[in-house]
């Protein structure tokens, strides 16, 4: 989605996002730099990739959608992927499930 929104993709991908709200908005709001929510009818429609990413692009910090790819991609691993706590996985199995 990241590259959709930057003008990184094919032409007919970047076709399917809607404007940001700066565009709709004769005013200056805290989320000019959001995405619009498309029109959603059905909760498939709701549940599909363009708007369910929308939905999570505009709760990304705007610091955030400014970066690099690569400073992008290390953001959300940090972000996306839990902390894995070591003494729940040393020692032998058995002990560590009677734990």
């Amino acid at each position: 989605f990241y590259k959709i929104v930057n003008g990184q993709a094919r032409q007919y991908l970047t076709n399917l996002l809607p404007p940001a709200v700066s565009g709709t908005s004769a005013y200056n709001l805290r989320n000019k730099s959001n995405l619009q929510l498309p029109v959603c009818n059905t909760n498939s429609f709701l549940n599909s990739f363009i708007p369910y990413a929308i939905q999570i692009w505009n709760r990304l910090d705007s610091n955030v959608r400014l970066l690099a790819a690569p400073l992008f991609k290390t953001h959300l691993v940090k972000t996306v992927r839990p902390v894995v706590v070591t003494y729940y996985t040393s020692g032998p199995r058995y002990a560590c499930a009677l734990l």
